[in-house]
């Protein structure tokens, strides 16, 4: 045991001496020319015996840690439940009661969105056809918008199978609150040899950590393939997601990322103007999404999401006002939670220094004191010269 302690204090100084290319490794020789410091046999005793007691009391410290890192991912999941199924803003509901439209009408005004939207892009078509018939008809004729996609209901099975919600939210396919869900380009729109360096970044599923977008300047596109794919450029407030394996990788596209090209690997969400992104970014990054896309994903290699599936997932929906008061409420109470989680995985990383420390002054002859009357090491060595000989 002492032998083992020692070589585990040797670990980061060893680590550092490791070579080659796919990974580090040490030979025999290697090992065989260590130089250590022995002790008398029965101060190594003692030093093992002491660095059990404080590595015990270490590893209780560890564990209670680990299961308050633990209880925060379970406080996190039943804290976006309860938001998401209007719990969360229960008492600012009562609060504002008089402010709040009923659930009628509130799904006839996401309605009369939709259809103005639809009227709106069409309208932007018919002139950009008469521009383009004026012009001699250069290149592609402008595509026309699709009419807003109507769904059926969700049926009472359906809706048997999900949490009840308070007056004035309902459960609705998600279709039925975005201008448009598109899939990023795919086929012959777009290869690897579109791919430069320092132009317009591509948004595939690795780009997308922890509810944000983070780009690879080496994976992008320059401006002629970027005119051609116009139908698949990002707008701010669209919530774009992977389709690709792991189900609920999502972000809001910001400001700066406006104009960014959809990904071969992603999709995106475009809501109507009333609704808040943050909010159902949230909603489909949730638990419950998560697993409702994993049971209607396609491919056995690799998770796949289409468009069908995505149109059909069921999200609450709410007033603006309480959209945005649950999305605020959450940020306060997770801000609260990143600084709990925070704070642990740096005494977690303090305890494995203190392990280290424990072992650097045990083998320094600092962690039990020496007694005289121990046979000395010399004899503990002679004793192994004669057993090896």
């Amino acid at each position: 045991m002492f032998i083992l302690y020692l070589m585990r204090s040797l670990e980061p100084d060893i680590s550092k001496e490791g070579t080659g290319s796919t990974f580090s490794a040490i030979n025999k020789k290697f090992v065989e020319n260590l130089k250590i410091k022995l002790p008398p046999l029965n101060e190594q005793k003692r030093i093992v015996a002491k660095i059990e007691a404080l590595f015990a009391e270490l590893d209780a410290g560890v564990a209670s840690l680990e299961l308050a890192q633990a209880q925060l991912q379970t406080y996190r999941q039943a804290l976006l439940k309860h938001a998401f199924e209007g719990k969360l803003t229960a008492q600012w509901r009562t609060a504002n009661a008089d402010k709040l439209e009923d659930a009628a009408t509130l799904l006839q005004r996401i309605q009369d969105e939709r259809q103005a939207r639809y009227e709106a892009e069409t309208a932007v078509w018919k002139e950009a056809v008469k521009t383009w018939e004026a012009n001699s008809k250069p290149g592609k004729k402008p595509t026309k918008p699709s009419p807003p996609k109507d769904l059926p209901p969700l049926t009472p099975t359906d809706l048997a199978d999900l949490p009840q919600l308070p007056a004035g939210w309902a459960w609705l396919k998600l279709s039925l609150l975005a201008a448009n869900i598109q899939i990023g380009p795919f086929g012959s729109l777009l290869h690897r040899e579109d791919y430069i360096t320092g132009g317009t970044p591509l948004v595939n599923p690795s780009h997308i950590k922890d509810l944000k977008i983070v780009p690879d300047w080496n994976l992008t596109v320059g401006e002629n393939k970027l005119n051609e794919l116009l139908n698949y450029r990002l707008q701010t407030n669209d919530i774009v997601m992977g389709r690709r394996g792991e189900m609920g990788r999502c972000a809001v596209v910001r400001a700066n990322e406006d104009g960014w090209l959809c990904g071969t690997g992603s999709l995106f969400i475009r809501l109507i103007p009333s609704l808040t992104p943050d909010f159902y970014c949230l909603i489909l990054s949730s638990q419950r999404v998560k697993e409702f896309l994993s049971s209607e994903s396609i491919g056995t290699t690799m998770q796949n999401l289409n468009q069908k599936i995505l149109h059909n997932v069921p999200v609450p929906v709410c007033s603006h006002a309480e959209q945005q008061e649950v999305f605020s409420q959450l940020e306060k109470q997770q801000s609260i939670v990143a600084q709990l989680e925070q704070t642990i995985t740096e005494a977690l990383q303090q305890a494995e220094a203190l392990r280290q420390s424990i072992l650097k002054k045990a083998f320094a002859g600092q962690l039990v004191p020496q007694d005289p009357s121990d046979e000395p090491a010399s004899a503990l060595l002679a004793r192994i010269r004669a057993a090896k000989s």
